[in-house]
C-alpha cells in the first residue's frame, strides 16, 4: 500500500491481546478495506491504524487525512463496494462499525468489541 499510494502508513497495536477469530477476521478484514479505500480514492498522505485495548474492550481505528466524502449522499445513493463490504465483515464479527468524514476532513474507520470477547 505504501508503494501504490506513497503514503505514510502507521500500525500501532497491541500484540499480546488475543480475539477471538471472528473477530478479528472481521477486524482484519475492515481494516483491509479502509486501507484500500483510503489508497484508492482519498489522495490522503497519512494513514494511521490503531487498535487498541482497555479494560471495557478493544477498538479498531483507520484514520486518513484525504479529501473525505459525503456520508449521507453515499448512504442515499448505492454505497460503494468498500462501505458495503465494511458493514458486512462488521456484522459476521458482531462489531459495531461507524464511519465519520466530511468532504475536506478525510475519514475515520472505527469498530469495537466488548472486553468478554477478548481472552
Amino acid at each position: 500500500y505504501r508503494e501504490i499510494s506513497g503514503a505514510t502508513i502507521r500500525l500501532s497495536y497491541d500484540s499480546s491481546v488475543r480475539m477471538p477469530p471472528a473477530v478479528a477476521a472481521a477486524a482484519f478484514k475492515i481494516a483491509e478495506s479502509a486501507l484500500d479505500n483510503a489508497v484508492k480514492h482519498s489522495g490522503a498522505g497519512l494513514i494511521e491504524m490503531l487498535v487498541n485495548f482497555n479494560p471495557h474492550g478493544g477498538m479498531l481505528r483507520v484514520r486518513d487525512n484525504g479529501k473525505g466524502f459525503d456520508l449521507g449522499e453515499t448512504l442515499a445513493n448505492p454505497p460503494g463496494l468498500g462501505l458495503l463490504l465494511m458493514q458486512c465483515h462488521a456484522n459476521r464479527g458482531r462489531l459495531q462499525l461507524d464511519v465519520e468524514t466530511s468532504p475536506g476532513n478525510g475519514t475515520i474507520v472505527k469498530t469495537g468489541f466488548a472486553a468478554e470477547e477478548a481472552s
